[in-house]
C-alpha cells in the first residue's frame, strides 16, 4: 500500500495480501494473516486484505 500511495495510485477497491518478510514465519513472501493495524488502515483506504 505504501508504494502505491506514494506513487499516486488510488487503491480503493484494491485486493492485497499480507506476507512474511525476511526469515520470519515460513520464509520471505509466504502468506500470513494480516495484523489488526493493517486491516484497519486498509479498511480506511478502501482496500481489501485477504
Amino acid at each position: 500500500m505504501d508504494k502505491a500511495l506514494k506513487s499516486g495510485d488510488n487503491i480503493k477497491g484494491a485486493i492485497g495480501k499480507a506476507v512474511n518478510i525476511g526469515t520470519s514465519g515460513k520464509g520471505h513472501g509466504t502468506p500470513k494473516k494480516p495484523c489488526f493495524s493493517c486491516l484497519k488502515v486498509s479498511e480506511q483506504l478502501g482496500a481489501i486484505l485477504e
